[in-house]
C-alpha cells in the first residue's frame, strides 16, 4: 500500500513510525511547518545524517577513552544540542541510542588496535575540542 500521511506536531510521528515498521510505502508527508516533528521523522532515513551523528559521538567517545574525560548530564545535553543541529534534528531517539552505542564500540576497537595515538583518533579528538567542548565551556 502507498499512502500520503498528513499530520502535525501533535499527531503523526508515532503513526509514521508504526506504518514504516509495518512496511507501508509512504509516498509523501504533508505538514504545516518544516520544523515539525513529523517532517523531521520523514527525513530521518538520510544515511548522511546518521553518519554525521555517529562521527560526532565517536569524538565524544574518543575524549572519554583517550583523555579520561567524564561528562555531566548538562555537558551531554550541550553536546547533544550541537550534534542535533548538525543533522538538522533528523534522527529519532531510538536510532540515536543505537548510533551512540556503535560509536563507542568503534572507538574502543580502534583504540585497542592502534592506541590513542592513531591519526583517526587524533582527528576525533580535534573534532571534540574544536566543535563540542566549547558548547559547555570545556
Amino acid at each position: 500500500m502507498r499512502i500520503t500521511l498528513v499530520g502535525s506536531r501533535h499527531f503523526g510521528v508515532t503513526t509514521f513510525d508504526m506504518l514504516r515498521q509495518q512496511g507501508v510505502d509512504i509516498a509523501r508527508v504533508v505538514v504545516a511547518d518544516a520544523d515539525d516533528r513529523l517532517a523531521a521523522a520523514a527525513h530521518a532515513d538520510d544515511p548522511g545524517a546518521e553518519a554525521v551523528w555517529k562521527h560526532y559521538w565517536m569524538a565524544v567517545a574518543a575524549a572519554n577513552q583517550c583523555e579520561n574525560r567524564s561528562f555531566s548530564g548538562p555537558q551531554y545535553d550541550a553536546m547533544t544540542h550541537v550534534i542535533n543541529a548538525k543533522v538538522n534534528y533528523q534522527i529519532g531517539a531510538g536510532p540515536r541510542t543505537h548510533l551512540i552505542d556503535e560509536a563507542k564500540s568503534d572507538v574502543q576497537d580502534r583504540v585497542f588496535k592502534y592506541t590513542c595515538h592513531d591519526q583517526q583518533i587524533g582527528d576525533l579528538l580535534a573534532l571534540y575540542h574544536y566543535e563540542l567542548a566549547p558548547s559547555f565551556g570545556g
